[in-house]
């Protein structure tokens, strides 16, 4: 991987999506949120064995809103950022599946984008 956007803030994203005009997402999100907690479950597996349709549609819903703000707020800005600011001025290398970024080898994860930072504003 050559670059990580920032993590996604569910909760905010959720509250962003509202005020954006998604009427009702926090009170579905919240409902799915205390389904889980009064149900006691933890993982997706215990979900995926307890949950009504009901629910599972609810997850599906709230899942989609959060991959297209990820997309958004993670894919938008990171491609851009990469290609330019990266690959295009040849500062990427790659040799069999390691990756190296002005000679130093990258981790799995690769390069991690600060969240307080807007991708024209970061130095490397």
């Amino acid at each position: 991987m050559l670059v990580q956007s920032a993590p996604l803030k569910i909760k905010q994203t959720i509250i962003d999506l509202e005020a954006k005009g998604e009427k009702g997402i926090v009170g579905r999100f919240d409902t799915l949120i205390e389904y889980a907690g009064s149900n006691n479950l933890m993982t997706f597996e215990q979900f995926n064995k307890r949950a009504s349709e009901t629910m599972f549609s609810l997850l599906e819903l709230i899942c989609k809103k959060l991959q297209n703000q990820l997309k958004k707020m993670g894919d938008w800005t990171i491609y851009p950022f990469a290609v330019h600011k990266f690959i295009g001025m040849g500062r990427v290398a790659v040799d069999c599946r390691d990756v190296y970024l002005d000679g130093a080898k990258l981790p799995v994860f690769g390069y991690r984008m600060p969240s307080s930072c807007e991708p024209d504003r970061i130095m490397v």
